[in-house]
């Protein structure tokens, strides 16, 4: 018997756990705060599971991290041969220039925010 059978009960019995956990939590703190602050009615525990479920699809999905389980160098291609064939003296000399253009970018920004006068 192949390794993952043996654990795939397992994984869906903690799964279904830790549901019930995240859908009991939302409950209690719903019933605790939105009844007393809004007049809105209480939930019940599926209630609150179905509320997780909804807020996930709406705001962040079901992806692994922030890049949907991936190294965001994976996902854009990387930066290893961006600089294929350079040597360090003009990658460090490109590095210079463009942070003196960011900070004078800057320092520009803050002058127009908080003193239009000195900026003309």
């Amino acid at each position: 018997m192949k390794r993952w059978t043996k654990r795939a009960p397992l994984f869906i019995l903690f799964a279904i756990a830790g549901a019930l956990a995240m859908g009991a939590l939302v409950m209690v703190l719903w019933n605790a705060i939105i009844p007393a602050v809004f007049h809105a009615g209480t939930i019940t525990l599926l209630q609150g599971a179905g509320l997780i479920v909804l807020t996930r699809l709406l705001f962040g999905g079901f992806r692994r991290g922030t890049h949907g389980g991936r190294h965001c160098k994976h996902q854009r291609g990387g930066r290893d041969g961006q600089w294929q064939g350079s040597d360090s003296e003009s990658y460090s000399t490109d590095n210079a220039s463009r942070n003196e253009y960011n900070v004078h970018q800057y320092v520009a920004s803050w002058q127009m925010r908080y003193n239009p006068e000195s900026a003309l």
